[in-house]
């Protein structure tokens, strides 16, 4: 677990982020929303621990936070700015290569298949790939060091929806692995995997809760985006139908089935 606690984060003595206080859970996948300019990336930046905090404490509960640091890799929105070596082969050995693992080779072959790519790509240059293409081979080179935790900003931006479904599918399996904070603008793709979402607005904590606790007037009040199934399901609320809070259009529809077939009993 990593726990937040009273965290402020200033710059030029403004506050981007004021008095936040959560946790984070191993095998579970979070997902930090909030409208723009609201201080999500700079939450993710203070979780890593490349932005300082002018107050609180970030810790973790089972172990130095520095360790933690250390063994959590952070994907960052363009996955481009994270290369710098010549081939696929040699970009995702970094990771292994600095933590002096002897089995370097085996890491690499092994990230390689976690993202659904082949041996094919080894020898090719990243820079020469789509781009999600190159979104995998960036998680590839932090896979391939054996993370604690993966931290990712905007990880479906500029994806097609292919790229998408096999993205969500790589995160399913990396889940038990370990875990996985995301802040997204858009997530509407993702919403049947998530766990838990933070909402933060002006960069103050707004809640943060398991996906079926999601208070999700509140998001629409704020302006953010909420899934078209929920959306929907708010509207026929509003002319007394109701049917909680689908995460997807499949279960929007099959409660409208349910309620009509008991109707016609």
């Amino acid at each position: 677990m990593i726990s937040l606690t009273n965290v402020n984060v200033s710059i030029d003595r403004r506050y981007i982020l004021k008095n936040i206080s959560l946790d984070f859970f191993e095998r579970e996948i979070h997902l930090i929303i909030g409208p723009t300019g609201a201080g999500k990336t700079t939450l993710l930046y203070a979780i890593k621990g490349f932005i300082p905090i002018s107050s609180g404490n970030i810790t973790s509960p089972r172990s130095d936070i520095v360790f933690e640091r250390e063994r959590m890799g952070l994907l960052f929105q363009f996955p481009e700015d994270m290369f710098f070596k010549e081939t696929v082969y040699e970009e995702i050995a970094v990771g292994p290569s600095n933590f002096k693992f002897k089995n370097i080779n085996e890491l690499v072959l092994s990230a390689l298949k976690k993202v659904q790519l082949d041996e094919s790509y080894l020898e090719r240059s990243p820079f020469s790939l789509s781009y999600g293409e190159k979104r995998r081979v960036a998680l590839a080179s932090i896979l391939s060091f054996q993370p604690r935790w993966i931290l990712m900003d905007e990880p479906i931006a500029g994806l097609d929806w292919e790229g998408i479904k096999i993205l969500k599918d790589i995160l399913l399996e990396l889940k038990d692995e370990c875990g996985i904070i995301l802040v997204a603008h858009r997530y509407e793709s993702l919403i049947n995997i998530i766990n838990r979402i933070t909402l933060i607005n002006k960069g103050q904590l707004i809640f943060s809760n398991q996906i079926h606790s999601v208070p999700w007037e509140i998001i629409d009040e704020i302006g953010c985006e909420i899934p078209y199934s929920i959306k929907k399901a708010m509207n026929l609320r509003n002319k007394g139908l109701e049917l909680g809070y689908p995460l997807t259009i499949r279960e929007l529809v099959n409660k409208i089935i349910t309620i009509n077939k008991g109707r016609t009993k």
